[in-house]
């Protein structure tokens, strides 16, 4: 792990401008048709080259319906809000009962997840609202004097909506 993580540093900082990695530690296609790794480096250094992101294949609503309930049935009731203040119970409990599919007996459904599975085709857009980028930040005490900034880390509380939305973003990117 720590070998592959010198040559990304090395190739990040090569891409950037600072000294580091040679040309064979960068990903090129090789073959007769293209060009050395030396000169395509020099190439893409002179054009600020940055490779593409990855594509990402949108899911439908159809699909994203059950990530979703999956996580809202996840969701932490005792979590903070953050500051979007709607509590974590509010999404969770949102329920009702229906006849299960298979006839028998009923089944609880979450009436709030059909909304936010149309609700997160903010995919298409590859952004989030503003609201949910903020977040509350509180120091937490780690250990030795409690007048000494050193021993605090930071602790940050993002909103429900975000929690729920990186959760299902982060099943269809990894």
């Amino acid at each position: 792990m720590r070998a592959v993580r010198g040559v990304a540093q090395r190739v990040a900082a090569c891409w950037t401008g600072n000294s580091g990695a040679s040309a064979r530690d960068m990903a090129v296609p090789l073959g007769r048709n293209h060009p050395p790794p030396e000169v395509l480096l020099q190439q893409g250094a002179q054009k600020r080259w940055m490779p593409d992101p990855d594509a990402l294949e949108l899911p439908e609503a159809n699909d994203l319906y059950p990530v979703v309930c999956k996580f809202m049935r996840k969701l932490n009731v005792r979590a903070s809000p953050g500051f979007d203040c709607i509590a974590a119970p509010f999404i969770k409990y949102a329920e009702k009962e229906v006849p299960a599919v298979n006839g028998h007996g009923v089944e609880k459904m979450n009436v709030l997840a059909p909304y936010f599975a149309r609700f997160f085709a903010l995919m298409e857009k590859a952004q989030i609202p503003e609201m949910w980028k903020a977040a509350k930040v509180t120091p937490l005490h780690k250990r030795g004097p409690v007048l000494d900034p050193n021993n605090y880390c930071m602790l940050a509380v993002s909103g429900t909506m975000c929690r729920l939305y990186v959760n299902v973003l982060r099943v269809y990117v990894t």
